[in-house]
């Protein structure tokens, strides 16, 4: 008998759970912004959450829109324009609100989604970037409230 021993399951065996996990978890709308947090949930003896609405109704809603130097209903238009084209959980809760507003959406010309970095795209000849405040420059955030999101036009 012969019997030959590897790490590679081992090595292979961890990732693979923990991306499974979270693409379980997106399914059904939950977001996993640090795997991390995956590894140390047995450790969790109390869950505090302040996101209630999105607990309790299950659907995240946009509640506000900053806009600097353009109209909110401008950003809505670039923004959900793109939007259509993301897998982001959140991606919905901007379509919806610029339906809402009864805002039409405009023709996108480039559309690019890297995982972790944001969606990338062209509207009406407008760059636009949509990604995580940590994602973009300090000098870009600064006037921006701490619950502003990133968008860069």
């Amino acid at each position: 008998m012969l019997v030959v021993a590897t790490p590679c399951p081992l090595i292979i065996a961890i990732p693979v759970a923990i991306i499974g996990a979270i693409s379980w978890c997106a399914r059904r709308g939950i977001i996993i912004k640090d795997p991390i947090a995956l590894e140390r949930a047995h450790t969790c003896e109390v869950l505090i959450t302040d996101k209630t609405g999105t607990l309790t109704v299950g659907e995240p809603t946009l509640v506000s829109v900053e806009a600097k130097g353009i109209s909110e209903e401008e950003v809505l238009q670039l923004t959900a324009s793109i939007e259509q084209y993301s897998k982001h959980p959140l991606s919905h809760a901007v379509i919806e609100e610029a339906e809402k507003r009864h805002i039409v959406m405009a023709d996108v010309a480039e559309v690019s989604e890297v995982p972790g970095q944001g969606l990338v795209g062209t509207v009406r000849g407008h760059s636009v970037r949509i990604t995580g405040r940590r994602m973009l420059p300090a000098e870009e955030t600064k006037d921006f409230t701490q619950s502003a999101a990133g968008l860069e036009c």
